[in-house]
This record gives C-alpha cells, sequence and structure tokens, in this order.
C-alpha cells in the first residue's frame, strides 16, 4: 500500500477507518504564483462508504506537489511523515502530520544542517523520550560519520522548534539509524543492530545492504501505516519488531 495512506481503529463507534491523502494544484486562489493543496478522504469499514476530510488543509500552504515516504511514526494519534515537497526547479524534504482526532494536516520544516563542510546521508524519524523526533546521519569530507539526535519541542510559547539533544560518533563505517527502543538509538551495520550500550540482535552474513532494509515498529494503540500490515501479523505490547 502507498504510504499516504493509513488505517485506524475508533473505539467509540467500534469502526476501522482507511485515511488517504493526495496533493494537487489549488486553482481555486486568485495569486500569480502556483498554490498547492492537500485533499484527505476516509474511508469506513461498517458503512462502506468513502467521504471527504473538508478543510483538513487550511492552514497548510505548500509550494509544491507532495511525495509521501514510508519514514514516518505515530504518537497519540497523531501521524507524521517525511514528504518531498517538490517544485518545478527544486524539492524540499518537510514533515507533515495528521491529527486524526482533528482532522488537520500540518507541515513542519526540517532542522537546517549546520555544518556547511558535511553532507546528510540519512535521515529517520523516531519517538524519543515521548516527542518526536528526527535522526539526522552526517558525514564529513574525511568520510567520518556521526548522528544527531533532534527533538520536536513547543516550550517555548507554544512554538515548535527543534533541540539537538544528542549527538553519537564519529564512526568509521556506516551506522545507519533504524529506531529507538527504551530512549536508546538504536543503528545498524552490514552485520548487527546495536545501541551505545551493545549488540541488539546479528544480522544475517548473507544479507547484503541489511542495514538498508530494516526498520523498527514501536507498538501504537490507533493508527500505523498500510504498508506494514502485509508484512506483520501481530503487535506486541511494550515491545518492538525488526521488520
Amino acid at each position: 500500500m502507498p504510504p499516504n495512506c493509513l488505517i485506524g481503529f475508533y473505539e467509540s463507534n467500534n469502526d476501522f477507518y482507511v485515511i488517504r491523502f493526495h496533493s494537487f494544484e489549488n486553482t481555486k486562489r486568485d495569486s500569480s504564483r502556483r498554490t498547492y493543496a492537500v485533499g484527505g478522504e476516509k474511508y469506513s469499514l461498517s458503512k462502506r462508504l468513502w467521504r471527504e476530510i473538508k478543510g483538513c488543509d487550511q492552514n497548510l500552504i505548500l509550494k509544491g506537489h507532495l511525495f509521501w515516504t514510508e519514514n514516518n511514526v505515530t504518537m497519540e494519534g497523531t501521524l507524521f511523515w517525511i514528504a518531498m515537497e517538490v517544485t518545478e526547479k527544486v524539492s524540499h524534504e518537510v514533515i507533515i502530520s495528521f491529527n486524526s482526532i482533528d482532522n488537520v494536516i500540518s507541515k513542519i520544516e526540517l532542522p537546517i544542517n549546520p555544518f556547511k563542510d558535511c553532507d546528510e546521508v540519512y535521515k529517520k524519524l523516531v519517538i524519543y523520550k515521548d516527542s518526536v523526533s528526527l535522526i539526522t546521519c552526517l558525514k564529513s569530507k574525511s568520510m567520518e560519520q556521526w548522528l544527531d539526535l533532534w527533538i520536536l519541542s513547543d516550550e517555548y510559547e507554544g512554538v515548535e522548534c527543534w533541540m539537538k539533544v544528542q549527538t553519537l560518533g564519529m564512526f568509521t563505517s556506516l551506522e545507519r539509524p533504524v529506531g529507538v527502543w527504551k530512549n536508546e538509538v538504536l543503528m545498524a551495520t552490514d552485520k548487527m543492530i546495536h545501541s551505545v550500550g551493545g549488540v541488539v540482535a546479528w544480522l544475517p552474513e548473507d544479507d547484503v545492504g541489511a542495514e538498508f532494509s530494516y526498520n523498527i515498529i514501536n507498538y501504537q494503540e490507533r493508527f500505523f501505516p498500510l504498508h506494514d500490515v502485509e508484512e506483520i501479523d501481530y503487535f506486541e505490547s511494550g515491545g518492538f519488531l525488526f521488520i
């Protein structure tokens, strides 16, 4: 299933829902510049009907089409994706969030790389200490790599901003972040998945590129992306699964 879809269960009316999103050029606004909007639709399993989620993007300003990725997390009924905002000239990574309670879509800018002499190799959305967080993997010109952990905070007068709380490394080989477990960052090499405290799991020796194929699913009560449903038969409360 495409990453711009999710499935959820509402206890209040004992019903399952599928929600999907798409972006399109907004031709209704009077503007000399192109603007884009996001549409959402919700499917009720009990009613077997799709209906439009009206006004879900009323506060959302887009400069291009959105292309969702499978890099996402869920927290307290809100799903967060990393998406590509694509215009005719450039592409720009952002975080798109959907609050399933208020049916509101928002856009969150990613933290700016403060190092001009290094490249961003990879980024991963995670939940760290009950906050939406981002792990970025950076590489210097001398090929050294390290991980920065950022937390999305609203401590400053209710305004959301990114705070860097931790740096892991330097590493001489790629350490790809795969998630967070018990507030420890888990990383993958071609041989193992580990934290700072030690090895969590050994990877098959013949699994070439395994460090790029593993992800961690933490248990969430309300929503989980549809592309995970076919790969996982169950969720274990209080644990995590490698996929």
